[in-house]
């Protein structure tokens, strides 16, 4: 089901998630979270009248609250004093580019210089030595995506999103699915934000129509659903701080570096495991060979024993033996080449951590 829906069934979803993320970013600011009518007298008192005894309530900010309309750039101007950053909020890059995807040529190099300045230092480097020598991008590598994981914010998604674009455009699987494993990993970082403005299921209903439902991986379908998304980001924030409250941190770099620490497995590889995205078979031309189903089965037993860990409080540092499968085919088949294609993932009535996570291994 879309979660990104109003009455104007032509309204982009990426413009309806922007504009509730920007009046949810204003409501927080102001500790008006209850309702858009808070709100609305708060900051435009004026625009309610009396009559007949009786107040009017414009509703405005109520269009606002469910994304149904984009507020002009003069109002935004006004509001950015109540709520400082809510402008970049609402006009970051990301969103344009997400709007473009599937649709509009991306030339990566303009929307990168269009990102903070020291995401452009992480993506651009001289063309030659001599003084004055013009910028150009510097090809995707993993030490440059873990930088941009590092800076945990939107500018490093954006230029991420750039990057899996860019792989796509020119073919490159590879390098497409694994930019797409550290933009899951970065919402993740970066969903707390999401999580307390009421975002939660629509920031992964958007990036799994444009980027994850498109990526050709090597395991099956993406299959992470909301619920299952909520409960990892919430767990991998609780156990970087594990403070009453883990959005109250006092140093958000610290907290990210402590987060790519637990991805990266440098305290166990159950968390690292558990917190990678699991997959659906989808063998659409006839039963697999048993090496293919194999390597399927060998992600899903490391990815369920990350989550019994989890789940049960143990302290898991290396996966026992029965995580691994003996056959696995060295040749690894991308969905849409030779055997394997994306069909519809079926509809799941619980969350996927439940359906698929089963262990041990019958």
């Amino acid at each position: 089901m879309n979660p990104l829906q109003t009455k104007n069934q032509k309204r982009d979803p990426v413009d309806i998630l922007r504009v509730r993320f920007w009046y949810q970013g204003i409501a927080k600011a102001l500790d008006c979270q209850q309702s858009s009518y808070q709100v609305e007298k708060r900051l435009e008192q004026g625009r309610f009248a009396r009559k007949d005894g009786r107040t009017s309530y414009p509703g405005k900010w109520s269009g606002y609250a469910q994304g149904e309309h984009t507020p002009q750039a003069r109002f935004v101007r006004l509001f950015e004093s109540q709520a400082a950053g809510s402008a970049r909020e609402l006009h970051h890059p990301l969103w344009a580019i997400l709007k473009r995807i599937g649709s509009q040529p991306i030339i990566a190099a303009d929307w990168m210089s269009r990102l903070d300045p020291s995401v452009q230092t992480c993506v651009f480097r001289p063309q030659h030595d001599c003084f004055g020598a013009p910028r150009v991008l510097t090809p995707f590598n993993d030490r440059q995506g873990q930088k941009l994981l590092r800076r945990g914010d939107l500018d490093a998604l954006a230029a991420l999103v750039l990057y899996w674009n860019e792989a796509a455009r020119t073919g490159a699987s590879e390098t497409q699915e694994t930019v797409a494993i550290l933009i899951y990993q970065l919402l993740l970082i970066v969903g707390l934000e999401f999580y307390t403005r009421k975002l939660m299921a629509e920031l992964l209903w958007l990036f799994t129509t444009k980027i994850f439902d498109a990526t050709p991986w090597l395991n099956g379908r993406f299959a992470i659903d909301s619920r299952s998304f909520e409960i990892s980001m919430l767990l991998l924030h609780r156990l970087a701080h594990s403070a009453e409250d883990p959005g109250k941190t006092p140093r958000w770099r610290d907290l990210v570096r402590k987060m790519i620490d637990l991805l990266a497995g440098k305290q166990g590889f159950d968390i690292c495991y558990a917190m990678r995205p699991v997959f659906v078979p989808c063998w659409d031309l006839g039963p697999p060979r048993y090496s293919e189903w194999a390597d399927w089965e060998e992600h899903r037993r490391c990815w369920a024993w990350g989550w019994d860990c989890l789940l049960t409080s143990r302290i898991g540092k290396f996966p026992p033996d029965e995580v691994f499968m003996s056959g696995k085919s060295r040749i690894r088949i991308r969905p849409g080449s030779e055997r394997l294609r994306a069909l519809p993932l079926p509809t799941l009535n619980t969350a996927v951590i439940f359906t698929y996570g089963e262990w041990p291994p019958v």
